[in-house]
């Protein structure tokens, strides 16, 4: 039997309906109290992964944490960032800190890879009201760049780390979803601005509290 000849077009489709088959399994297991983690490929992604000690194109920039959405009970996103100009499904408005989006097309849109790190132990319905509540009680509060430039392993950063104190009246996206975390009690920790993406992700792996980390994008 003669190979089918190669058609770029048809090739392309058939491989976005299978990423798209891949993303419903796996985005259908979410749960309140899980984390998805951003690999940006560009400038910026290869900058912050050299500073925390990730691999470009392999290891995180940016992570965002999943819980319910007050009004609808549907899984949203929760972040800090200031490099999606899209506006927040809650506040309406364009947003640079802690903002909230809709999971799929936050993923479906994003320039590099997405990885979901689920939580061993499920939230239960109390940790998962108290972990909504949480993040809407910092919704708006505004991005800290400069933490998230001290929270670096690179440098003199593990210094820092250690001369500065919790900070959340800014927050950067790994200070905030280690903040949420040791809210409803899942991961403890003294310093939630200490956390850059990298070595916060690592550090839920080694305690065992997530399993291990399923591509979505």
């Amino acid at each position: 039997m003669l190979p089918l000849p190669f058609n770029r077009r048809t090739d392309v489709r058939l491989r976005d309906q299978k990423a798209r088959a891949y993303f419903a399994r796996v985005a259908k297991s979410l749960r309140a109290g899980d984390v998805l983690g951003f690999s940006a490929c560009d400038c910026l992604g290869v900058g912050i992964n050299l500073a925390t000690w990730g691999l470009p194109g392999v290891g995180l920039s940016h992570v965002a944490i999943c819980a319910d959405h007050p009004d609808t009970g549907d899984l949203v996103l929760f972040e800090s960032t200031s490099l999606y100009p899209v506006p927040c499904a809650i506040r309406g408005v364009v947003v640079s800190g802690l903002q909230c989006h809709a999971i799929r097309p936050r993923v479906a849109t994003y320039r590099g890879k997405v990885w979901a790190y689920q939580l061993r132990k499920p939230l239960d319905v109390r940790q998962s009201n108290r972990l909504t509540a949480y993040c809407l009680r910092h919704l708006g509060t505004a991005y800290d760049a400069i933490g998230a430039f001290r929270s670096r392993q690179a440098g003199f950063g593990w210094l820092e780390r250690r001369l500065r104190p919790e900070d959340l009246t800014s927050i950067f996206c790994s200070e905030f979803v280690a903040a949420a975390h040791r809210h409803v009690d899942v991961f403890q920790t003294a310093n939630a601005s200490a956390w850059n993406p990298n070595r916060y992700c690592r550090e839920l792996q080694a305690r065992g509290l997530v399993h291990e980390p399923e591509r979505l994008h």
